[in-house]
């Protein structure tokens, strides 16, 4: 369709996307899910905080574990489109990102889609889809984490690029492009999606040419996000649990290590080491094995037709022949080690995350459908839209007879309506906002918050956050399913949700055995359950010495908020050192009294009564001065690779206490003790990032060859028609 307007129809396409939002605007609801709830709006809002403060963050909100900014996850900060969030309120910001990132994704569907001779229309409503289709991965709180669903299309065209014309300029623009996406925190969906576009590659590919330069944009876009990778990663990971008894257990279902995630294979609700085996064999067959092969094989029926009927053959060769081997390793004795002792592949455990190619085999499906289909024929293309509309609305957070019944219905509906005449050519139409809309409409009910609730719960945050002390936290349990630790203020260099990590870990090694939901939080406050509180019970006391040592002075639940009585400032001296492991949640156990190592410490400490007090508390920089006090002096952060001790300016060696904490003997005299955070494989990786950067520029300079050729034939000929 040929328009002398073609801004008025993308205007037409967009509002299409913002369509289905007004429901959401009408009934007065924020968009939210639990993990942006419970996890992601607490942290947004003391980022924004610290922001209109005049501070600058010292640790990052993004990562699951909030790491220091010259942490692990620091290369998602460099992903520029997230610091929106510290400008909008936390809780609608959410919705605008998300929409914000469906123009981007529609605009790049668009042009790929036009890029491959398609006509506007069928470009059109291809980026309709595709735009639409990632709604349910944002939707769910991985908006924040997983750019690549918005620049997928623009890589494909890269690599359509390389093929047709290999250079050194389409190269760096592939790099920049899949640098852009790894800084943006997705490289899980980088390797999924990675897999699927190798395999176009070779489909659209006509000589190896363009393979040399493919391996050379690779090569520099892992140079680019080298912060993203480089510092903090497998192996500064297991150096966290080699020296912990039950080590093989603690990385199993250890939640503390960030970025290892090994916690939905490796759950830590299995009881046994052969219930844990056999869980794990069945979760990677079920989330790997299965679906990787299932859905890569319909990415690649909607994308194959593009290619040419002649690469068929050879796609579905290359296909079977690559899933077939990662569906044996993965689920054999072989791939069961490689996921024990190698974190790196357990990136191949997701289970929703491979449904990422759905957008692109709906986008290449009507797409196609439209310009290759005639005009009686093109109504029919209602079906994949409708069945994807199925797929997710099943295997979604919904309800499932609602989901079947509202399915039904919509199929019912568009079989109608494609045999009348009336509504051939607008049913496609139709379809797209069904399938644009299904994300949005029909999702859980705890997609949504009421304003009401979100502004009781800053409240009580607010109420409990002005009587803080520093290395003071909240708990946070207004959410029977995620009860997470939340702090107005940063404890131990770690954001808030680090505690509760650390409460996993400490029971675990403290049982030596995986701890169920609800035994965890029976260990932070003995014999009391969150669902004692909705009915109205007291908790029993004395509270649990852990919730002392983690400094937990409010307890905010349905009821309200809580003070507890006397926690600990996020560190304190202990009288004597005793090695071996100890009930932590006995009644009798006081970690002023005595500090518990695994191994007894080379060094001694004499005790001294004093006075200490914080003289300063960052995330990266803890500086305690003693006040005449001395001996086994702990503080409630983890002991993690890149942490340092100093007294008066000397170095004090950290040694394991509890099983995780740091502890270092501070002798008589010492005035002022320094913890310091400092990341040096993070200065690295931006030394790589700057070589990746003059290689881009060098590449940039450089002419295509046929620039080269086209200007030296230019040459010949004048020369030729000067003589």
């Amino acid at each position: 369709m040929k328009s002398e307007r073609p801004w008025l129809w993308h205007l037409l396409a967009l509002a299409l996307l913002f369509l289905p939002f007004l429901p959401v605007w009408w009934r007065q609801e924020i968009l939210l899910s639990n993990d942006s709830a419970n996890f992601e709006i607490p942290m947004l809002a003391y980022w924004k905080s610290m922001l209109l403060s005049g501070h600058w963050p010292e640790w990052y909100p993004f990562s699951n574990l909030g790491m220091p900014l010259t942490g692990a996850t620091l290369g998602r900060l460099l992903y520029l489109p997230q610091l929106w969030f510290g400008l909008a309120n936390p809780e609608t910001g959410l919705l605008g990102y998300y929409l914000v990132h469906s123009v981007l994704a529609y605009f790049c569907a668009y042009h790929y889609l036009r890029s491959q001779q398609l006509d506007g229309t069928a470009a059109r409503l291809g980026a309709v889809v595709y735009a639409g289709s990632s709604a349910r991965v944002h939707l769910v709180g991985n908006v924040v984490f997983y750019p690549i669903l918005t620049f997928a299309p623009a890589i494909l065209g890269r690599l359509e690029q390389l093929c047709r014309k290999p250079g050194p300029r389409p190269a760096v623009q592939l790099a920049l492009l899949l640098a852009l996406v790894g800084h943006g925190g997705g490289w899980q969906l980088t390797m999924i999606f990675g897999f699927n576009f190798a395999l176009w590659f070779l489909f659209r590919l006509r000589s190896w040419k363009p393979v040399a330069w493919a391996v050379l944009a690779g090569g520099v876009a892992l140079l680019l996000t080298a912060p993203t990778w480089l510092p903090l990663r497998e192996q500064s990971q297991q150096e966290v649990v080699r020296s912990v008894p039950f080590r093989a257990e603690a990385l199993e279902s250890s939640t503390l290590l960030p970025d290892l995630h090994l916690g939905t294979i490796y759950s830590p609700f299995y009881g046994s080491q052969a219930q844990r085996h056999q869980s794990t064999q069945r979760n990677v067959h079920e989330y790997v094995a299965v679906p990787g092969i299932a859905l890569s094989c319909l990415w690649l029926c909607g994308l194959m037709p593009l290619a040419g009927r002649r690469n068929w053959v050879r796609g579905w060769v290359a296909l079977l022949g690559i899933d077939g081997v990662l569906a044996l390793g993965v689920s054999s004795p072989i791939g069961l080690w490689l996921f024990h002792h190698f974190p790196l592949f357990a990136n191949f455990r997701v289970s929703v995350r491979f449904l990422a190619p759905f957008p692109i085999l709906l986008m290449g499906l009507v797409a196609f459908g439209w310009e290759r289909l005639g005009s009686s024929r093109r109504p029919w293309l209602a079906a994949p839209a409708t069945l994807y509309y199925l797929l997710f609305l099943v295997w979604g957070r919904s309800d499932w007879l609602a989901s079947h019944i509202l399915l039904l219905g919509s199929l019912a509906l568009c079989w109608l309506l494609a045999s009348l005449p009336v509504w051939r050519g607008r049913l496609v139409w139709l379809a797209c906002l069904l399938q644009v809309s299904a994300p949005v409409l029909f999702v859980h009910d705890s997609i949504f918050a009421r304003p009401e609730m979100a502004e009781a719960e800053k409240r009580m945050l607010a109420e409990a956050s002005r009587a803080l002390r520093p290395g003071e936290t909240v708990y946070y349990s207004l959410n029977p399913e995620r009860t997470v630790l939340v702090g107005a203020r940063n404890v131990a260099g770690f954001s808030p949700l680090a505690l509760r990590r650390v409460v996993d870990f400490l029971f675990w090694m403290q049982h030596g055995r995986a701890a169920e939901a609800q035994e965890w939080q029976r260990m932070m406050f003995m014999n009391f359950h969150p669902s004692e509180l909705a009915a109205g019970a007291k908790p029993s006391w004395p509270l649990n010495p852990m919730s002392r040592m983690l400094g937990i002075r409010f307890l905010i639940t349905e009821r309200g908020v809580e003070e507890l009585p006397a926690p600990l400032p996020g560190f304190w001296l202990s009288r004597q050192a005793k090695t071996g492991r100890r009930a932590f949640d006995a009644p009798d156990f006081d970690p002023q009294a005595e500090v518990w190592f695994d191994h007894e410490p080379e060094a001694v400490a004499q005790f001294h009564e004093g006075k200490p007090s914080i003289r300063k508390w960052t995330p990266a920089e803890i500086q305690l001065e003693m006040g005449g006090a001395s001996g086994w002096l702990t503080v409630s952060l983890p002991d993690y690779p890149g942490w340092s001790a100093q007294g008066d300016g000397k170095d004090l060696p950290i040694h394991r206490s509890y099983g995780l904490l740091s502890s270092v003997a501070v002798a008589p005299g010492t005035g002022v003790v320094t913890f310091r955070y400092r990341c040096q494989p993070f200065w690295s990786g931006l030394g790589l990032a700057g070589v990746g950067l003059l290689l881009c520029f060098g590449g940039w300079l450089i002419k295509p060859a046929a620039a080269r050729n086209s200007e030296q034939k230019a040459s010949e000929q004048s020369q030729a028609g000067e003589g």
